[in-house]
């Protein structure tokens, strides 16, 4: 994958329609937010600016430990890997891949989320490429 990534800039596979969560918001907002659409890890911002990732798995350890009314950020996920706007895809493919997550939040150069970027989004890119090239 690779070689066939080059130097793509992470613009081009990055993922853009990403519903995007308030720290301050309580549970129940995350749990209506996931079951109206098909994603389930959250970006989470303050102010403005990324703070973490609710992962799905927080999201019902929260539920279960704090109930629905406890802060999106109180579950929040604050140590999650990210990538920076003009990153090239292969170091951020191989950074997803130690990280070990499902998802990298991609953020511009004052720290606002500009979008995501996953395994299925890159495989997606490639397929395209590969069309393309047919």
């Amino acid at each position: 994958m690779r070689s066939a990534l080059g130097d793509v800039p992470l613009e081009h596979v990055m993922r853009t329609d990403v519903r995007v969560l308030d720290a301050d918001l309580p549970l129940q907002a995350a749990v209506r937010a996931s079951v109206a659409g098909a994603q389930r890890d959250f970006p989470i911002v303050a102010h403005g600016r990324l703070v973490g990732v609710l992962w799905q798995e927080d999201l019902l350890r929260g539920l279960q430990e704090l109930g629905p009314d406890a802060r999106i950020g109180e579950c929040t996920d604050r140590a999650v890997c990210q990538a920076h706007l003009g990153e090239r895809v292969e170091a951020v493919l191989q950074r997803l891949a130690s990280c070990g997550e499902r998802l990298l939040p991609v953020t511009d150069a004052v720290g606002q989320l500009v979008g995501v970027i996953t395994p299925d989004a890159m495989n997606q890119f490639l397929r395209i490429q590969a069309a393309m090239r047919r």
